[in-house]
């Protein structure tokens, strides 16, 4: 996707794309870094409320899941341009896959490993399958598996 694509997909001149963003690689950097501090911020608004690590995430990743359905101008082409847009962007692929590992480390830490990464690899699949169409459910019942997946997280949490 080249700067021209982007610049009309977002309603904006090209020229007032690259006042804001040098290049490509400048605009992905800024939006990733956006992405990061959003969720990050969403973790812990949901830790001040109260709820353990584990659910804080179930709960951030439920409100993203239930924010990106209601966006229908996001599709598959888009998500599929920014993810190959950041694998071709070594740096910021690396800090991602640093950030995610980091992140992994601390849900993990002081609970059952193998327990907490049951329901987050769960919920990142719900979420996977939900942004990509594949293997969808229900409204009803994928309401029911993140009521079941918080309730796993809570009671991991506690203990």
């Amino acid at each position: 996707m080249t700067l021209s694509e982007i610049a009309k997909n977002a309603g904006v001149s090209k020229g007032g794309l690259l006042y804001h963003f040098a290049n490509k690689e400048a605009l992905l950097d800024a939006v990733i870094g956006w992405i990061q501090e959003e969720h990050f911020f969403r973790y812990q608004e949901e830790l001040k409320k109260g709820y353990g690590k584990i659910e804080a995430y179930c709960r951030v990743c439920q409100s993203l899941d239930l924010e990106f359905k209601s966006h229908q101008d996001l599709n598959i082409s888009s998500i599929l341009t920014f993810l190959t847009l950041m694998e071709m962007n070594e740096n910021v692929s690396q800090k991602i896959k640093n950030d995610a590992q980091s992140f992994l480390e601390y849900l993990t830490d002081d609970t059952n490993k193998v327990e907490t990464l049951i329901i987050k690899y769960a919920i990142d699949g719900m979420m996977m399958s939900n942004y990509f169409e594949i293997g969808n459910v229900s409204e009803k019942l994928n309401e029911e598996l993140y009521d079941y997946l918080l309730k796993q997280a809570r009671n991991l949490d506690k203990n």
